[in-house]
């Protein structure tokens, strides 16, 4: 089950002294980290997105305050033995409650935590309204806060910026260098494309992760990531995308042909399913 944030810490800052790429899927509940920790993977991912839309049915835009993403992260910790990075937007927003949620991290068992730069008093992920960062002095002050409390705790700190929503790589290299400096442990520039990974990794001070997006140009990201310096890479949104897709696809075919598709291999994803949630393990303290 799920240890220390420290011991989780050091568990995953030994995945990052390595030169190989490590692949941390993203989970948005408890059966999916499972899965996750079942097939091999080293690290697992709770992001903001996927806890906002399938834990509480709302947007990413700051809404869901940053204890509740931490208590529903808590969850997903409690249920795995491998490191769990936690995504908590803004922090809070400033160096004092920034503190705080670091420290409620903490006990949570994080491995690691993952601070944004976003403005959220003008919201994210709206189509007409591109993201808004603070301030380079603002995500400074939020950034040493946040390693400060970190460091106490034996967590890392995973400093994101989304400055090339509005900006170019050589203002988001900056950025992530000003941030590394003020204690971040890992960098995340967002929406950063695959073709420009060895020209960032190579300039920033701090190990790099990136969050696998969608480009045709350039499919074959993991072998890519894997030449040009990357050290983490996300698949954020796999794992709830592919169940959503499932579940709507079902929920079709039952509304429109009154027909449950999934019935004919429920005996076998059921014997899976009690595999991944050790059912033996369980009955064990009946006997």
């Amino acid at each position: 089950m799920s240890q220390s944030a420290a011991g989780a810490g050091h568990q995953l800052a030994r995945l990052l002294e390595t030169t190989e790429l490590t692949i941390v899927p993203g989970v948005y509940d408890v059966l999916s980290a499972l899965l996750v920790e079942e097939l091999g993977f080293q690290a697992a991912y709770v992001g903001g997105y996927a806890v906002n839309s399938c834990a509480f049915g709302l947007p990413d835009s700051g809404v869901v305050s940053v204890a509740e993403l931490i208590d529903y992260g808590r969850r997903i910790i409690d249920a795995v033995s491998i490191p769990v990075v936690l995504d908590i937007d803004d922090g809070g927003g400033t160096p004092l409650r920034i503190r705080r949620n670091v420290q409620l991290s903490a006990r949570a068992g994080a491995a690691a935590i993952q601070i944004e730069d976003i403005d959220l008093a003008r919201g994210k992920h709206f189509a007409d309204r591109p993201h808004e960062v603070m301030p380079l002095a603002r995500a400074v002050d939020n950034i040493s806060a946040a390693a400060a409390a970190c460091e106490e705790s034996g967590m890392l700190l995973i400093a994101r910026t989304d400055i090339l929503f509005t900006g170019t790589l050589a203002e988001g290299i900056e950025r992530v260098n000003a941030i590394a400096e003020a204690g971040a442990d890992i960098a995340l520039i967002c929406m950063l494309p695959p073709a420009d990974i060895r020209r960032a990794a190579a300039a920033v001070s701090i190990p790099l992760l990136n969050l696998y997006i969608r480009d045709e140009s350039r499919p074959d990201q993991i072998s890519g990531a894997r030449t040009d310096g990357l050290r983490m890479l996300v698949p954020t949104s796999l794992t709830f995308r592919s169940a959503y897709s499932a579940v709507r696809r079902a929920l079709t075919d039952l509304k429109n042909n009154e027909q449950d598709p999934t019935m004919s291999t429920w005996a076998r994803v059921a014997a899976e399913i009690d595999g991944t949630v050790r059912v033996d393990d369980w009955a064990q303290s009946l006997q």
